[in-house]
C-alpha cells in the first residue's frame, strides 16, 4: 500500500494582489457612481445644483470603474485617483458646511454620505496600491501629507 502526503498550499504574505485592489477599487467606483444616480433621483426636489452634479459624477465613477477593473496604467490609476480625491474632499466639504448650518437639535444620520464616504476612501486606498512601485511612496507619502493636512485645517477651523 502506497500513501502519499498532500502538499501543503504555499505560504502566502498576506498581502493583496495588485489584481485584488484593481477589483477593489473598481467595484468601489462603480457602486459609488451607482449610489451618486440613486441620490440624483432624490437631490432633483431639494437642489439642482447637487442634481445636475450627481448626474456627472454617477456615470463617469462607473466608467472609471469599469476601465480600472479591466485593469490601468500609470496615467489612468493617477487621474482616477486624483478625481476620487476630489470628490472625497467635496463630498467631506459640502457635508461639514450642511452640518454647520444646520438648526441646532437635528443631527442626523446621512446613511448615502457615509457609504458614498466609504467608497471613496476605499477606491483611493486601492487606486495608491496599485500605482507602479516607482509613484507608489510618492503618491502614499503625498495622500499622508494631504490627509494631515485637513485635518490640521479641520482642527483650526474647529477651534476657531
Amino acid at each position: 500500500m502506497v500513501t502519499t502526503a498532500a502538499q501543503a498550499p504555499p505560504a502566502t504574505s498576506g498581502r493583496f494582489t495588485p489584481a485584488v485592489w484593481m477589483v477593489l477599487a473598481g467595484e468601489s467606483l462603480v457602486a459609488a457612481g451607482i449610489l451618486h444616480l440613486v441620490v440624483d433621483i432624490q437631490s432633483l426636489t431639494e437642489n439642482l445644483l447637487f442634481a445636475v452634479l450627481f448626474l456627472i459624477v454617477g456615470p463617469l465613477q462607473v466608467k472609471f470603474g469599469a476601465r480600472v477593473i479591466r485593469g490601468v496604467t500609470s496615467v489612468t490609476a493617477t487621474v482616477t485617483l486624483v478625481t476620487s480625491l476630489a470628490l472625497v474632499s467635496l463630498l467631506v466639504y459640502a457635508h461639514s458646511a450642511a452640518v454647520s448650518n444646520a438648526p441646532a437639535g437635528s443631527n442626523g444620520t446621512d446613511v448615502t454620505g457615509t457609504v458614498l464616504l466609504a467608497c471613496g476612501l476605499v477606491s483611493v486606498t486601492a487606486l495608491g496600491a496599485v500605482m507602479p512601485a516607482g509613484i507608489r511612496r510618492w503618491t502614499v507619502n503625498s495622500l499622508l501629507g494631504l490627509g494631515l493636512a485637513f485635518w490640521v485645517i479641520w482642527l483650526v477651523i474647529s477651534l476657531v
